[in-house]
């Protein structure tokens, strides 16, 4: 029997069938999945997922609310949670969130967190001994250091016009130089007329006062010392009287 060939027709291909229920889902790139349809790892993502109900997300952000988590841990446990990894013992602060290239889960850097700084305690003062107190220096004397010399001869000549303007602080050497001393007046005269004066004044009032006296009915008790008082007086004008004669005037 004779074949014959058939010339080849391009037969346009049927179109697919919807994806059904038992499919695989497909997870965005910002939930941690690839974006490749098919893929195993999206594939085992959503199986993955499936597996945890919403109560059980609801228990699990409640726990890390409770437990005071920061931003980063909490957003570090919901990438496991949504990879389906191992939640680690002891989350570390230090959390890496960038993704290595050959792994597609995140990474934990394994540092050791700073040690925290000693604390200081401030003892009281304890009480020296005798022996810490002169090895400290305090009963060793101070050293004398004496300031700059003066200038004697600036200061003699200071001094010596000083005493020769009697005090005055003035820079011209005329008033420095000139002759302020003077001869004291004589005031013999009227220091004798003063005095004669006086005593005529001194009798006057005497006088005056035993008047008064006698006014009020008590000149007896006075009288006699009065008069000896102006008897006194009367001879030292005598006296005066006297000396004025003798020296002409």
């Amino acid at each position: 029997m004779q074949t014959t060939s058939l010339p080849s027709l391009s037969i346009p291909r049927a179109a697919e069938p919807p994806a059904s229920r038992h499919t695989s889902i497909i997870t965005p790139p910002w939930k941690g999945g690839m974006g490749a349809p098919g893929s195993g790892s999206m594939a085992g993502t959503g199986k993955k997922e499936s597996e945890l109900s919403g109560s059980t997300r609801l228990l699990l952000k409640s726990m890390m609310h409770q437990s005071k988590l920061s931003l980063s841990q909490q957003r570090f446990l919901d990438t496991l949670i949504q990879d389906g990894a191992a939640l680690p013992q002891n989350p570390s602060p230090h959390i890496n969130l960038l993704r290595d290239p050959t792994t597609s889960s995140p990474q934990i850097l394994n540092s050791r967190p700073p040690r925290p700084r000693p604390i200081t305690y401030y003892r009281r003062p304890a009480v020296r001994t005798l022996d810490k107190i002169i090895d400290s220096g305090a009963f060793e004397p101070e050293v004398f250091r004496g300031g700059a010399k003066k200038n004697s001869t600036h200061e003699k000549e200071k001094l010596q016009n000083y005493m020769a303007s009697n005090g005055a602080t003035t820079s011209d050497p005329a008033l420095l130089h000139s002759d302020t001393t003077s001869e004291p007046p004589d005031h013999s005269d009227p220091v004798e007329l003063d005095e004669f004066n006086m005593v005529m004044q001194e009798i006057q009032e005497r006088r005056q006062w035993l008047d008064d006296m006698i006014k009020l009915g008590r000149g007896d008790k006075y009288k006699g010392q009065i008069r000896n008082e102006i008897a006194v007086r009367i001879s030292r004008l005598e006296q005066l009287d006297r000396e004025r004669t003798r020296n002409g005037t």
